[in-house]
């Protein structure tokens, strides 16, 4: 069973939960209005609804990243391979809490820099290295993966439309800081 690990308590994670309630509260008076608020989207678990590729279209992904980055594939490979279902899940829904911690912060404003912002940047790089252990570049390659590809930008954006930017961008400020 992996270490689950909590997140580090700050006093700007007060002040975030204040703005989210007070954009919460706003939200509910507003009713059907139309407003600039951030929705965010909280599913239990955002990987259950994912629609992951199969067949062909899953096959051609796995031969594309294989080709593309074959010792971060192998790595990856065995990672998975080790994990159990109970793993897997577990990894699964803390990945789409991570995510509706990031979009939080991104609704609240917070910048991407902000010790709060780069916290939560440390349990993702740690999550990512439990599959293979990416150098600055590739660390900033893999946001901007993000961005760019369509399949991952929707995961993103589904929690809240921006999350995939603000995501990259806190991890060019993680990878420039502390992976350099």
């Amino acid at each position: 069973m992996p270490v689950r690990r909590r997140r580090p308590h700050t006093s700007g994670g007060l002040e975030t939960l204040v703005r989210t309630v007070g954009r919460t509260i706003a939200e509910l008076e507003e009713g059907g209005k139309m407003n600039k608020t951030v929705k965010i989207n909280r599913p239990e678990n955002l990987f259950e609804g994912f629609e992951a590729e199969s067949g062909a279209a899953g096959a051609e992904t796995e031969a594309e990243v294989r080709e593309r980055w074959p010792e971060a594939w192998e790595q990856a490979r065995e990672a998975r391979q080790a994990m159990t279902a109970d793993d897997q899940e577990w990894w699964q829904r803390e990945v789409t809490a991570q995510m509706i911690r990031l979009a939080e912060f991104m609704a609240a404003g917070v910048p991407v820099d902000a010790p709060e912002v780069q916290a939560e940047l440390d349990i993702h790089y740690a999550g990512i290295r439990r599959f293979w252990t990416p150098s600055a570049e590739a660390y900033k390659g893999l946001g901007q993966t993000y961005v760019d590809d369509p399949r991952f930008r929707r995961n993103y954006d589904r929690i809240a439309e921006g999350l995939a930017v603000y995501q990259r961008d806190a991890m060019v400020v993680y990878a420039d800081t502390l992976l350099s």
